[in-house]
């Protein structure tokens, strides 16, 4: 039985989704049975009566799933953290809803690849955050982090928050989003590399997925080993 894995960053905009849409068709193209969750996207847009979740739909497509309620469950307006969206919006996140998706989706195939929504103490009602989530379905962590200047530091204290809650890390990769480099840029892996060991997966370039092929396979096998020991 494969395991499930969920994506955190270190922050919002760093490159969640579009790891998430990269390691999705990694293991379609290794032929095996995966599915998406979004268990909640903020900020959706509105269309007539319904809220449409834009990265919800692309996870979706890359997963092959025609339904994207059952990829996204809840969803709000307001781009917000769920806790504070619900707030505004007079109405809260209704997480039996987001379980009983969550137990389906992982009767029905073999790995199901769960995205959160900024960081892992994102708030999702007022006591139960998506660290919170990732213990309670039994999911080893992959934390994204933007390659730039700060990112040692948000690495570490996500590392030092998924270690303290008694979660699983799958590994660490960074980001490229953009294509224009620095000294932190230049440096960040390499100073991650000696921070983490293989825990450290490597560093992604500025959206070039054929370029990353082999470190998405790399990322997936990582993140779904059977002994997930890294």
């Amino acid at each position: 039985m494969m395991h499930g894995l969920f994506i955190t960053g270190t922050d919002t905009g760093v490159g969640k989704t579009y790891t998430t849409l990269h390691l999705l068709d990694a293991a379609r193209s290794a032929g095996l049975s995966v599915a998406a969750m979004k268990p909640v996207e903020t900020g959706c847009r509105k269309r007539g009566r319904h809220l449409v979740p834009s990265d919800a739909v692309l996870l979706a497509k890359a997963a092959g799933m025609d339904c994207v309620d059952t990829v996204n469950p809840s969803r709000f307006k307001t781009p917000a953290a769920p806790y504070t969206a619900g707030i505004i919006e007079g109405r809260t996140v209704d997480l039996n809803t987001i379980r009983r998706t969550y137990r389906g989706l992982a009767r029905d195939y073999g790995l199901v690849i769960v995205e959160g929504a900024g960081g892992l103490l994102v708030p999702i009602t007022r006591t139960f955050f998506y660290a919170d989530l990732a213990r309670e379905f039994s999911l080893p962590v992959l934390v994204v982090a933007a390659n730039k200047l700060g990112a040692i530091n948000h690495v570490l204290l996500t590392v030092a928050s998924i270690e303290a809650r008694g979660l699983t890390l799958c590994g660490v990769v960074l980001n490229n989003l953009s294509p224009k480099n620095d000294a932190a840029k230049k440096t960040n892996a390499g100073t991650l590399s000696a921070l983490l060991g293989r825990r450290f997966l490597g560093e992604l370039s500025f959206h070039q997925p054929g370029r990353d092929a082999r470190l998405f396979r790399k990322i997936l096998g990582s993140c779904t080993s059977e002994r997930n020991t890294l």
